[in-house]
């Protein structure tokens, strides 16, 4: 059993001026919510997508990722993280094989280049540059809550100036229309689940974190991504709580809440159902719950109902192939899904959909098989190595899903689930990295782990 070296990663002049990159990086990646609330449906898909703010931080994620990628590459010679990175190559290569029936190419090529140069970033950093440390997938948790509050404390004051408890109180209340809520509930979700884990054993950092991320989630009044972070959060805890009786409690609370957004991103049959029968009881609640917008708000899903409609036929002209990678949301489809749903949609407001509409089936299977394989690993990683990360990357990996189930993650990448599942997964690498010895370490406070040994 051995102690840290004296010598470590952490201490390098490499590692300080990479996470100094890292902290501007991510500031300038909150910031762009500022250019996103007053400039309108479509200019806010194009800033989001295109501009020129972005270009200059998929290319500088990618640099990282291509810097630490001689390390990474070392790392993933064990046959998962091979698996893993094949999985992901090969749902790369079909959707630059959709360049050929693509509707658009000129969205295609941009969309798919600004893709593999986040996948590059991602799985340099999470590989070859978190491989490294001491502690490597905990320490991207906990750098994650930092990112986390970094963009609550960023964004969250301004839009609160001139909002009064009045409005806080009132139902129709919503910061949707001021608001990218977005770029707010996404860390704040994953920092949730993080600080279960990072914060396991200091009770009083843990619960505070949780109910400030909590209180945010619930300030943004995002319905359906605080019951995402519900669900997945719930499994998580039920899979590290040391109490046997609420471990059980906690894993059905979390399978019924995964199954009841299942319901919801596949039509929400069972929950309109439900909603039309128990309208007379729902009485006192319903303001709250739509958010002042009345019972159509439910029954359509936000709206999500008539536009979900209006995408089935496209998906049934070409359900195999899709219309090429990100050339769905062209001005033409636009304009048509407007008059067809009647209000003006910029993504299908569920991921899976909009996957489909890309890259097809074929290529929704194959995100899904590179997905599922990391859930996998993960799991054989809690159980082999360390429970907590495993079970964490686990519960990440779960959100990202869930959240796609109402909104759209997947084609729509450039958002903080995407580079905190995908950075994560690739970190824990170094679990499996062959020829590298594992070593125990010894925290204060807290048990012993295992650990590889970094070269």
């Amino acid at each position: 059993m051995t102690q840290y070296d004296d010598c470590r990663f952490e201490d390098t002049a490499h590692y300080r001026i990479v996470m100094v990159c890292l902290c501007v990086w991510w500031l300038m990646f909150v910031l762009r919510a500022f250019a996103l609330i007053t400039a309108g449906v479509v200019a806010n898909e194009s800033v989001e997508q295109g501009s020129i703010e972005n270009q200059l931080l998929i290319i500088s994620a990618a640099g990282l990722g291509l810097f630490h990628m001689p390390r990474a590459w070392h790392v993933l010679k064990s046959r998962e993280g091979r698996t893993l990175l094949l999985l992901l190559l090969a749902y790369c290569g079909w959707s630059a094989v959709s360049y050929i029936w693509t509707i658009d190419s000129a969205l295609t090529v941009r969309r798919l280049l600004a893709f593999v140069m986040l996948m590059t970033g991602c799985v340099g950093i999470g590989a070859g540059f978190y491989s490294r440390l001491s502690d490597g997938p905990m320490a991207f948790a906990r750098h994650v809550i930092y990112a986390s509050f970094a963009a609550v404390l960023i964004l969250l004051p301004p839009r609160l100036q001139r909002v009064s408890l009045q409005d806080i109180v009132n139902p129709n209340f919503n910061m949707k229309d001021t608001t990218e809520i977005a770029m707010l509930s996404y860390p704040a979700g994953y920092g949730l689940l993080a600080a279960i884990v990072v914060f396991r054993w200091r009770t009083i950092l843990r619960w505070s974190s949780l109910l400030f991320l909590f209180l945010v989630l619930v300030l943004l009044k995002g319905r359906s991504m605080l019951g995402d972070v519900m669900a997945s959060g719930t499994i998580l805890a039920s899979r590290l709580t040391l109490v046997p009786g609420l471990r059980g409690v906690l894993l059905t609370v979390g399978l019924l809440l995964t199954a009841f957004f299942a319901d919801l991103g596949t039509g929400g049959k069972f929950f309109v159902s439900f909603i039309s029968n128990a309208y007379d009881s729902l009485g006192p609640v319903l303001p709250w719950l739509t958010v002042g917008d009345g019972l159509k708000n439910l029954t359509s899903l936000s709206g999500r109902l008539p536009l979900w409609n209006a995408i089935y036929p496209y998906i049934e002209l070409n359900p195999i192939l899709g219309y090429g990678f990100g050339a769905f949301w062209n001005p033409e489809h636009l304009d048509q899904i407007l008059t067809l749903s009647g209000w003006h949609a910029v993504v299908a407001h569920n991921g899976f959909l909009d996957e489909i509409l890309a890259t097809g089936m074929i290529g929704l299977a194959l995100f899904l098989a590179f997905w599922i394989y990391a859930m996998v690993i993960s799991i054989r990683a809690a159980h082999l190595y360390d429970e907590q990360i495993g079970h964490l990357m686990f519960g990440w990996l779960l959100l990202f899903l869930l959240f796609n189930t109402l909104d759209s993650v997947m084609q729509s990448y450039f958002k903080s689930p995407t580079l905190f599942a995908v950075t994560g997964v690739f970190s824990m690498s170094q679990f499996f990295s062959e020829g590298v010895p594992l070593e125990m370490v010894i925290r204060s406070g807290e048990p012993f782990y295992l650990r590889r040994v970094s070269a």
